[in-house]
């Protein structure tokens, strides 16, 4: 049978009020704007990207914010890395 937490036990042992454990590291905060886009769209090496994009230390892009706000479009992603 599980013990059943006070107030304030649920943070202490790293939990939000619904029970789920939170991350130790916080996600990274997307800087906004069409010219942080760019510069990130800039920084992107394809080649690195393409041999390590499905392993867990791998390239990611960090472009979906943008692409999802319409901030860059698909078109202008391809052209950049093609």
């Amino acid at each position: 049978m599980g013990k059943i937490m006070g107030c304030g036990e649920e943070e202490a042992m790293g939990e939000d009020k619904r029970g789920l454990a939170r991350s130790d590291r916080a996600t990274p905060a997307a800087r906004g704007g069409r010219r942080a886009a760019e510069a990130r769209l800039a920084r992107i090496d394809p080649a690195r990207y393409g041999a390590s994009r499905n392993h867990l230390d791998g390239a990611v892009t960090r472009l979906s914010p943008y692409i999802r706000h319409g901030v860059l479009t698909l078109a202008e992603v391809r052209e950049a890395v093609f």
